[in-house]
């Protein structure tokens, strides 16, 4: 019979998955994310090394924010919500792709016989690697395909083949077209850019926020959007902007194509589902870019901060370029993952050697209000290091 800190446990993860994700739920719940994260995983509490367990007050609060009657975590539930098993997944994948069952192995590159095991249960997970190959070729989201969380489709994706022909460049005319939008249109079709998930990609926005502005709504335009914009259609940033002088400067000069290095901004979700630095980020994993002029691998990738964690130099909203193939020094910023399927942001501390001979570091919240995590005690791996931060003050 089980307990009711097991049963509580598992009524955790019921909750986790009802608000979407551990940080959600704390907060609703007003409880720590890092005490949500240590129920989670079970990790030792700091005096006496007993298992971190759920306590009564905690319960409470997670019953009254997902408006459950009091003593509902108390009781044993179905493990998982009906509707969000990997087979109910992957049967939307066949039915949405209507491809056979050797074809989807292949493309994902799982042996053979795994669709019908994914089918009848027999297997209840599927590989990283196995799901982002699904996700390049069809458009299913990987996250979505290995958690069930998230959104099934990647609203911005392009078949690898769908690719941008290059045309001969045109000069503007001099006309001056009223709005932003009618600007915008006019350079796209001086320059042959028929797609407006071209220009979601070249501003590193998603293909939605550039159908907002179409319709006249730039609430979500940034300055660095319009800079960008203006190098990739290279027209004058005042022109695109406000209509003012002319669209284009001498046609001896053109901007210096500076930070075009598209770098994907992912979740902290897909980042702590990254099990090999060796493997690329694939094509459509994200819905959103930064540009940068930094010289990175092609393991690169960003993150926005979640959380106030690494306050007061990381604040939430605030995004950083990661880098896998660098190996930390003390003192570095770091991904890691922690022990769940998600990656948290630290500073790292290596304490060196432990009793098997591994090296055991610590990573080190800038806020002293929240735990420090030390991989002789809980699972971690760092994935990678920080290369640039970026803080925006109006968001």
């Amino acid at each position: 019979m089980r307990t009711i800190d097991e049963i509580r446990r598992a009524n955790l993860l019921l909750a986790i998955d009802r608000a979407g994700s551990a940080k959600k739920l704390a907060d609703l719940t007003g409880l720590s994310p890092a005490y949500i994260s240590q129920v989670k995983t079970r990790a030792p509490e700091s005096k006496g090394g007993r298992e971190r367990n759920l306590g009564d007050d905690a319960a409470r609060r997670i019953e009254r924010a997902l408006g459950e009657p009091t003593g509902w975590m108390d009781a044993a539930h179905a493990e998982r919500p009906s509707g969000n098993t990997l087979a109910e997944r992957v049967a939307r994948v066949v039915a949405g792709t209507e491809v056979t069952h050797q074809e989807l192995e292949a493309t994902a590159g799982a042996p053979p016989g795994s669709v019908s095991k994914w089918l009848s249960g027999e297997i209840s997970a599927i590989a990283h690697l196995e799901a982002a190959k699904i996700q390049e070729a069809y458009g299913f989201n990987m996250v979505w395909l290995v958690t069930g969380q998230g959104e099934e489709r990647i609203p911005t994706y392009r078949r690898p083949d769908q690719k941008i022909v290059p045309v001969s460049p045109k000069l503007l005319d001099i006309g001056a077209p009223e709005g932003f939008p009618a600007r915008l249109q006019h350079a796209m079709n001086l320059r042959n850019i028929r797609l407006k998930g071209d220009i979601a990609s070249a501003a590193g926005v998603s293909a939605s926020a550039v159908s907002q502005w179409f319709k006249g709504d730039t609430k979500s335009l940034k300055a660095d959007n319009i800079l960008t914009l203006a190098k990739f259609l290279r027209v004058n940033v005042e022109w695109l902007k406000d209509g003012v002088g002319p669209m284009e400067g001498d046609a001896n000069v053109r901007p210096a194509e500076i930070g075009m290095r598209r770098i994907p901004l992912i979740s902290s979700v897909q980042a702590g589902l990254m099990s090999e630095v060796v493997t690329p980020l694939p094509t459509g994993i994200a819905f959103e870019y930064l540009l940068t002029d930094l010289d990175l691998s092609e393991h690169a990738f960003a993150l926005e901060i979640e959380g106030r964690s690494m306050e007061p130099d990381f604040k939430e909203g605030d995004r950083i370029i990661v880098d896998p193939a660098l190996e930390p020094v003390p003192g570095d910023f770091v991904v890691a993952k922690n022990g769940e399927e998600e990656a948290t942001f630290k500073k790292y501390r290596p304490k060196g050697p432990g009793a098997n001979g591994n090296m055991v570091f610590e990573l080190v919240p800038l806020n002293p209000d929240y735990p420090t995590i030390n991989s002789e005690r809980e699972p971690a791996r760092v994935i990678g290091v920080m290369v640039e931060h970026r803080r925006y003050r109006r968001r």
